[in-house]
Protein backbone atom coordinates (compact mmCIF):
# COMPACT_ATOMS: atom_id res chain seq x y z
CA UNK A 1 0.00 0.00 0.00
CA UNK A 2 1.51 3.37 -1.12
CA UNK A 3 1.84 6.06 1.90
CA UNK A 4 -0.44 8.87 2.27
CA UNK A 5 0.09 12.25 2.46
CA UNK A 6 -1.06 14.04 5.92
CA UNK A 7 -2.92 17.31 5.63
CA UNK A 8 -2.26 19.99 7.82
CA UNK A 9 -4.02 22.90 8.57
CA UNK A 10 -2.21 26.92 8.09
CA UNK A 11 -2.60 29.75 9.92
CA UNK A 12 -4.02 32.29 7.35
CA UNK A 13 -1.44 35.04 8.74
CA UNK A 14 0.78 33.45 6.94
CA UNK A 15 -0.36 33.51 3.81
CA UNK A 16 -1.84 37.39 4.52
CA UNK A 17 -0.47 39.13 6.90
CA UNK A 18 -3.05 41.58 7.17
CA UNK A 19 -6.73 41.29 6.05
CA UNK A 20 -6.90 45.07 4.51
CA UNK A 21 -3.13 45.21 2.67
CA UNK A 22 -3.02 41.57 1.90
CA UNK A 23 -6.36 39.43 2.03
CA UNK A 24 -8.64 42.16 0.46
CA UNK A 25 -6.32 42.56 -2.75
CA UNK A 26 -5.70 38.29 -3.20
CA UNK A 27 -9.73 38.08 -3.08
CA UNK A 28 -10.17 40.91 -5.69
CA UNK A 29 -7.68 39.42 -7.95
CA UNK A 30 -7.45 35.44 -7.56
CA UNK A 31 -9.58 34.39 -4.64
CA UNK A 32 -12.58 35.61 -6.36
CA UNK A 33 -12.53 32.43 -8.56
CA UNK A 34 -12.39 29.63 -5.65
CA UNK A 35 -15.17 31.86 -4.03
CA UNK A 36 -17.31 31.96 -7.17
CA UNK A 37 -17.28 28.43 -7.43
CA UNK A 38 -18.16 27.57 -3.82
CA UNK A 39 -21.15 29.90 -4.04
CA UNK A 40 -22.13 28.52 -7.61
CA UNK A 41 -21.99 31.94 -9.08
CA UNK A 42 -19.13 31.84 -12.07
CA UNK A 43 -19.67 35.16 -13.49
CA UNK A 44 -18.89 37.33 -10.49
CA UNK A 45 -16.76 39.94 -11.31
CA UNK A 46 -15.56 42.64 -9.33
CA UNK A 47 -15.95 46.31 -9.66
CA UNK A 48 -13.93 47.69 -6.49
CA UNK A 49 -12.29 47.63 -3.31
CA UNK A 50 -12.73 49.60 -0.50
CA UNK A 51 -16.16 50.75 -2.15
CA UNK A 52 -17.13 53.79 -0.38
CA UNK A 53 -20.53 53.49 1.52
CA UNK A 54 -21.23 57.03 2.78
CA UNK A 55 -18.66 57.88 5.31
CA UNK A 56 -17.43 53.62 5.39
CA UNK A 57 -15.65 51.79 2.89
CA UNK A 58 -17.02 48.11 1.69
CA UNK A 59 -14.26 45.05 1.31
CA UNK A 60 -15.66 44.86 -1.88
CA UNK A 61 -18.07 45.53 -4.45
CA UNK A 62 -19.11 42.89 -6.97
CA UNK A 63 -21.85 41.87 -9.50
CA UNK A 64 -23.19 38.87 -11.13
CA UNK A 65 -24.83 37.79 -13.90
CA UNK A 66 -25.38 34.40 -12.81
CA UNK A 67 -29.13 34.34 -12.51
CA UNK A 68 -30.20 36.25 -15.69
CA UNK A 69 -29.70 40.00 -14.57
CA UNK A 70 -26.92 42.20 -12.93
CA UNK A 71 -26.71 41.61 -8.91
CA UNK A 72 -25.00 43.65 -6.72
CA UNK A 73 -22.48 41.59 -4.52
CA UNK A 74 -20.92 43.22 -1.30
CA UNK A 75 -18.12 41.04 0.61
CA UNK A 76 -16.89 42.02 4.22
CA UNK A 77 -13.83 40.07 5.21
CA UNK A 78 -12.91 39.41 8.90
CA UNK A 79 -10.02 37.48 10.14
CA UNK A 80 -10.27 36.13 13.57
CA UNK A 81 -14.17 35.37 15.04
CA UNK A 82 -17.26 36.90 13.90
CA UNK A 83 -18.15 39.76 16.18
CA UNK A 84 -20.89 42.58 16.23
CA UNK A 85 -18.62 45.28 14.55
CA UNK A 86 -18.52 42.85 11.42
CA UNK A 87 -22.01 41.76 11.62
CA UNK A 88 -22.99 45.92 11.81
CA UNK A 89 -20.88 46.89 8.69
CA UNK A 90 -21.99 44.06 6.37
CA UNK A 91 -25.85 45.45 6.95
CA UNK A 92 -24.56 49.02 6.32
CA UNK A 93 -22.50 48.27 3.49
CA UNK A 94 -25.35 45.85 1.71
CA UNK A 95 -28.20 48.61 2.61
CA UNK A 96 -26.14 51.54 1.41
CA UNK A 97 -25.41 49.71 -1.82
CA UNK A 98 -29.08 47.77 -2.19
CA UNK A 99 -26.79 44.88 -2.64
CA UNK A 100 -29.13 41.59 -3.99
CA UNK A 101 -25.82 39.11 -2.44
CA UNK A 102 -24.53 39.81 0.83
CA UNK A 103 -20.99 37.87 2.24
CA UNK A 104 -19.50 37.36 5.26
CA UNK A 105 -16.04 35.49 5.23
CA UNK A 106 -14.22 34.90 8.11
CA UNK A 107 -11.87 32.63 9.87
CA UNK A 108 -14.15 30.85 12.51
CA UNK A 109 -18.08 30.95 13.19
CA UNK A 110 -20.16 31.42 16.22
CA UNK A 111 -23.59 30.06 16.86
CA UNK A 112 -25.05 33.26 17.41
CA UNK A 113 -23.64 34.72 14.04
CA UNK A 114 -24.71 31.90 12.20
CA UNK A 115 -28.14 32.14 13.84
CA UNK A 116 -28.09 35.68 12.89
CA UNK A 117 -27.38 35.03 8.91
CA UNK A 118 -29.91 32.38 9.30
CA UNK A 119 -32.92 34.44 10.50
CA UNK A 120 -32.08 37.20 7.76
CA UNK A 121 -32.59 34.70 5.21
CA UNK A 122 -35.84 33.24 6.27
CA UNK A 123 -36.69 37.25 6.79
CA UNK A 124 -36.10 37.83 3.08
CA UNK A 125 -37.30 34.64 1.67
CA UNK A 126 -40.83 35.35 3.87
CA UNK A 127 -40.96 39.02 2.02
CA UNK A 128 -40.51 40.46 -1.44
CA UNK A 129 -36.82 41.23 -0.77
CA UNK A 130 -34.77 40.20 -3.49
CA UNK A 131 -31.35 39.41 -1.02
CA UNK A 132 -29.54 36.28 0.22
CA UNK A 133 -27.13 36.18 2.91
CA UNK A 134 -23.93 34.31 3.10
CA UNK A 135 -21.40 33.43 5.56
CA UNK A 136 -18.35 32.14 4.42
CA UNK A 137 -15.48 30.28 6.38
CA UNK A 138 -11.89 30.77 4.89
CA UNK A 139 -8.91 28.00 5.84
CA UNK A 140 -5.78 27.35 4.26
CA UNK A 141 -4.21 23.88 4.02
CA UNK A 142 -0.96 22.06 3.20
CA UNK A 143 -0.40 18.80 1.84
CA UNK A 144 3.37 17.76 3.45
CA UNK A 145 5.25 20.42 1.91
CA UNK A 146 3.24 21.63 -0.83
CA UNK A 147 2.28 25.23 -0.82
CA UNK A 148 -0.87 26.33 1.07
CA UNK A 149 -3.93 25.92 -0.30
CA UNK A 150 -7.09 28.34 0.44
CA UNK A 151 -10.43 26.64 0.68
CA UNK A 152 -13.83 28.47 0.64
CA UNK A 153 -16.43 26.60 2.78
CA UNK A 154 -19.97 27.99 3.22
CA UNK A 155 -21.67 27.96 6.32
CA UNK A 156 -24.91 29.45 6.34
CA UNK A 157 -26.48 30.71 2.75
CA UNK A 158 -30.62 30.77 1.43
CA UNK A 159 -32.96 27.89 1.58
CA UNK A 160 -32.79 25.86 -1.48
CA UNK A 161 -29.62 27.76 -2.87
CA UNK A 162 -27.78 24.94 -4.33
CA UNK A 163 -31.37 23.91 -5.77
CA UNK A 164 -32.43 27.64 -7.24
CA UNK A 165 -28.80 27.94 -8.76
CA UNK A 166 -28.61 24.23 -10.52
CA UNK A 167 -32.75 25.05 -12.02
CA UNK A 168 -31.57 28.72 -13.42
CA UNK A 169 -28.48 26.89 -14.76
CA UNK A 170 -30.35 24.20 -16.88
CA UNK A 171 -33.30 27.34 -17.88
CA UNK A 172 -33.32 27.73 -21.84
CA UNK A 173 -32.90 30.87 -23.10
CA UNK A 174 -36.42 31.36 -23.92
CA UNK A 175 -37.59 30.13 -19.75
CA UNK A 176 -35.15 32.37 -18.93
CA UNK A 177 -36.60 35.19 -21.13
CA UNK A 178 -40.12 33.92 -19.16
CA UNK A 179 -38.64 34.19 -16.13
CA UNK A 180 -37.43 37.68 -16.55
CA UNK A 181 -40.90 38.87 -17.73
CA UNK A 182 -42.63 37.37 -15.37
CA UNK A 183 -40.25 38.98 -11.99
CA UNK A 184 -41.29 42.37 -13.98
CA UNK A 185 -44.71 41.61 -13.93
CA UNK A 186 -44.90 40.87 -10.49
CA UNK A 187 -42.97 44.27 -9.96
CA UNK A 188 -45.89 45.90 -12.54
CA UNK A 189 -48.53 44.60 -9.96
CA UNK A 190 -46.94 45.73 -6.60
CA UNK A 191 -46.63 48.98 -7.79
CA UNK A 192 -49.64 49.52 -9.61
CA UNK A 193 -52.25 47.27 -8.07
CA UNK A 194 -53.87 47.08 -4.91
CA UNK A 195 -53.48 42.86 -5.26
CA UNK A 196 -51.59 41.25 -2.93
CA UNK A 197 -48.23 39.96 -4.07
CA UNK A 198 -46.76 37.51 -1.40
CA UNK A 199 -43.86 35.73 -2.77
CA UNK A 200 -41.20 36.23 -5.12
CA UNK A 201 -41.14 34.04 -8.45
CA UNK A 202 -39.24 31.31 -8.28
CA UNK A 203 -36.63 29.80 -11.31
CA UNK A 204 -38.45 26.88 -10.52
CA UNK A 205 -41.14 27.64 -12.36
CA UNK A 206 -40.19 30.16 -14.12
CA UNK A 207 -43.10 30.35 -16.96
CA UNK A 208 -45.92 30.89 -14.22
CA UNK A 209 -46.88 32.83 -10.85
CA UNK A 210 -49.72 32.79 -8.59
CA UNK A 211 -51.44 35.50 -6.19
CA UNK A 212 -53.77 34.83 -3.00
CA UNK A 213 -57.58 35.09 -3.76
CA UNK A 214 -58.34 35.34 -0.32
CA UNK A 215 -60.18 32.32 0.05
CA UNK A 216 -58.27 28.38 1.18
CA UNK A 217 -59.09 26.63 -2.04
CA UNK A 218 -58.14 29.08 -4.78
CA UNK A 219 -55.44 31.46 -5.96
CA UNK A 220 -54.79 33.51 -8.73
CA UNK A 221 -52.35 32.21 -11.28
CA UNK A 222 -50.82 33.56 -13.94
CA UNK A 223 -48.61 31.82 -17.20
CA UNK A 224 -47.16 32.66 -19.89
CA UNK A 225 -45.80 30.10 -22.55
CA UNK A 226 -43.18 31.59 -25.10
CA UNK A 227 -43.94 28.48 -27.63
CA UNK A 228 -47.37 28.62 -27.81
CA UNK A 229 -47.12 32.38 -27.89
CA UNK A 230 -50.15 32.50 -24.71
CA UNK A 231 -50.61 34.11 -21.74
CA UNK A 232 -53.12 32.40 -19.35
CA UNK A 233 -54.49 34.66 -16.39
CA UNK A 234 -57.12 33.52 -14.36
CA UNK A 235 -58.14 30.84 -11.07
CA UNK A 236 -56.60 27.64 -9.85
CA UNK A 237 -58.52 25.54 -7.98
CA UNK A 238 -56.98 23.07 -5.48
CA UNK A 239 -59.97 20.40 -5.77
CA UNK A 240 -62.82 19.59 -8.87
CA UNK A 241 -65.94 20.11 -6.55
CA UNK A 242 -65.23 23.83 -6.57
CA UNK A 243 -64.64 23.83 -10.00
CA UNK A 244 -67.69 21.59 -10.78
CA UNK A 245 -69.72 23.94 -8.18
CA UNK A 246 -68.56 27.02 -10.18
CA UNK A 247 -68.77 25.08 -13.55
CA UNK A 248 -73.05 25.24 -12.63
CA UNK A 249 -73.30 29.05 -12.90
CA UNK A 250 -70.80 29.23 -15.96
CA UNK A 251 -73.25 31.18 -18.07
CA UNK A 252 -73.90 34.00 -14.97
CA UNK A 253 -70.16 34.27 -14.14
CA UNK A 254 -69.38 34.73 -17.43
CA UNK A 255 -71.72 37.48 -18.45
CA UNK A 256 -70.19 39.18 -15.15
CA UNK A 257 -67.09 38.89 -16.54
CA UNK A 258 -67.36 40.10 -19.76
CA UNK A 259 -65.89 37.24 -21.64
CA UNK A 260 -66.05 33.68 -22.21
CA UNK A 261 -63.53 31.71 -20.28
CA UNK A 262 -61.44 28.36 -20.41
CA UNK A 263 -62.52 25.76 -17.98
CA UNK A 264 -60.59 23.36 -17.79
CA UNK A 265 -60.21 20.54 -15.63
CA UNK A 266 -56.76 19.23 -15.96
CA UNK A 267 -58.44 15.14 -16.39
CA UNK A 268 -56.31 13.21 -14.09
CA UNK A 269 -54.64 16.21 -11.72
CA UNK A 270 -56.50 17.22 -8.30
CA UNK A 271 -56.62 20.33 -9.15
CA UNK A 272 -58.61 22.50 -11.90
CA UNK A 273 -58.27 26.02 -13.80
CA UNK A 274 -60.39 28.53 -14.86
CA UNK A 275 -58.68 31.43 -16.83
CA UNK A 276 -58.84 33.30 -19.76
CA UNK A 277 -56.14 33.43 -22.84
CA UNK A 278 -54.67 36.47 -24.79
CA UNK A 279 -52.58 34.47 -27.69
CA UNK A 280 -50.32 37.45 -29.13
CA UNK A 281 -47.60 36.98 -26.31
CA UNK A 282 -44.43 37.40 -27.73
CA UNK A 283 -41.20 37.27 -25.11
CA UNK A 284 -38.84 38.81 -27.51
CA UNK A 285 -40.51 41.80 -27.64
CA UNK A 286 -40.22 44.04 -25.12
CA UNK A 287 -41.58 47.14 -26.65
CA UNK A 288 -44.97 45.46 -25.34
CA UNK A 289 -44.33 44.69 -22.12
CA UNK A 290 -46.24 47.19 -20.58
CA UNK A 291 -49.10 46.24 -22.66
CA UNK A 292 -49.32 42.88 -21.36
CA UNK A 293 -48.49 43.87 -18.14
CA UNK A 294 -51.43 46.27 -18.12
CA UNK A 295 -53.69 43.17 -19.78
CA UNK A 296 -53.08 40.62 -16.93
CA UNK A 297 -53.30 43.31 -14.17
CA UNK A 298 -56.81 44.06 -15.31
CA UNK A 299 -57.65 40.32 -15.86
CA UNK A 300 -56.64 40.33 -12.54
CA UNK A 301 -58.36 42.65 -10.99
CA UNK A 302 -61.59 41.04 -12.47
CA UNK A 303 -61.04 37.61 -11.36
CA UNK A 304 -60.51 38.43 -7.73
CA UNK A 305 -63.73 40.04 -6.55
CA UNK A 306 -65.93 38.15 -9.20
CA UNK A 307 -64.43 34.58 -8.39
CA UNK A 308 -63.84 35.85 -4.43
CA UNK A 309 -67.65 36.07 -4.33
CA UNK A 310 -69.19 33.05 -6.68
CA UNK A 311 -66.86 30.40 -4.28
CA UNK A 312 -68.28 31.85 -1.43
CA UNK A 313 -71.53 31.80 -2.55
CA UNK A 314 -71.39 28.34 -3.74
CA UNK A 315 -69.99 26.96 -0.51
CA UNK A 316 -72.93 28.86 1.36
CA UNK A 317 -75.14 26.98 -0.83
CA UNK A 318 -73.85 23.61 -0.09
CA UNK A 319 -74.27 24.09 3.49
CA UNK A 320 -77.94 24.75 2.85
CA UNK A 321 -78.84 22.73 0.31
CA UNK A 322 -77.92 18.94 -0.53
CA UNK A 323 -78.90 19.29 -4.40
CA UNK A 324 -76.01 21.85 -5.06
Amino acid sequence: MKALATIKKVNIREVWPSEERDFTPWLAEKGIKLLAEELGLPDIKVLETEAEVGQYRADILAIDESLGEPRKIIIENQFGKTDHNHLGKLLTYAAGQDASIVIWITEEVTDEHRSVIDWLNRIAESSDLDVGFFLVKIEVWRIENSPPAPKFTIVSSPNNWSKTIKTTRTLGEKSLKSFEFIKGMVEYIKNNSNLKVTAKPSPHTPSAYSLPLGVSEASLTINVSSLENVIKVGVYLVNKESFYLLKKHKEEIEREFGSQLVWDDMKEQKGAKIYLERKDFDVDDSSRRLEYYEWIKQQLEKFYPIFRKWLKEVKNNVGKSSDL
